[in-house]
């Protein structure tokens, strides 16, 4: 098993899952040049990261890559509960992250995408800001007096939470002080061996 994955960006949810299973595996770190290199292209049609080699096949999609590790490694009880429930929970958070949150940031890392005029990047910026402020203050308030995301224990919606709080403390004018239940998440998970390894793994450190 083979994970490519760009140090510090959305894949490394899936490097610290992959910690938290313990088996062993291979981690290989790409720029974003080469996602978009014809080589890499043949992985990932997309160009983006995550890209998991298992055997024969490359899996792609970061919540879909979450899902198959936790059928293919039950023992790591990282999924949900078993219940209609709780694969409500952990969809509902795989959309939340995956298709809320994770946009969010791309006018706020690259407004030029968005408007050609430099004068307009500030107030794309801007707005981009005031949405991921609204959209961390939900995940901030769900995590009022709780230590996991959902089912009460350790699950793969750990890891994807926190590694776009990461984002957050590493981007954010006040980093996560404006989130305190956010803040007491990531540091609990900092103090996490797998978390550790991964973060190490990858070069990416940041204050809180």
């Amino acid at each position: 098993m083979k994970l490519y994955y760009l140090p510090g960006a959305c894949s490394l949810a899936i490097h610290i899952i992959l910690e938290w299973i313990g088996e062993p595996y291979e981690a290989e770190a790409v720029t974003r040049e080469r996602t978009k290199s014809p080589e890499y292209l043949k992985l990932n049609p997309a160009g983006a990261v995550p890209a998991l080699a298992d055997g024969d096949r490359v899996y792609t999609q970061n919540s879909a890559i979450q899902k198959y590790l936790i059928d293919k490694y039950p023992r790591a009880n990282l999924g949900p509960d078993p219940t209609r429930e709780g694969h409500y929970e952990l969809n509902h958070w795989h959309g939340f992250l995956g298709g809320d949150l994770h946009p969010g940031f791309r006018p706020y890392f690259a407004p030029q995408r968005f408007h050609p005029d430099e004068s307009a990047h500030q107030a794309i910026r801007a707005a981009a800001f005031a949405n991921l402020q609204r959209l961390y203050g939900i995940a901030d308030r769900h995590m009022n007096g709780r230590d996991h995301v959902i089912a009460g224990r350790r699950t793969v919606i750990d890891a994807y939470l926190f590694t776009f709080s990461s984002w957050a403390a590493r981007a954010f004018p006040n980093r996560l002080g404006d989130f305190p239940h956010l803040k007491r998440f990531v540091a609990n998970l900092l103090e996490d061996p797998g978390v550790v390894r991964a973060l190490a793994d990858e070069g990416v450190s940041f204050e809180l």
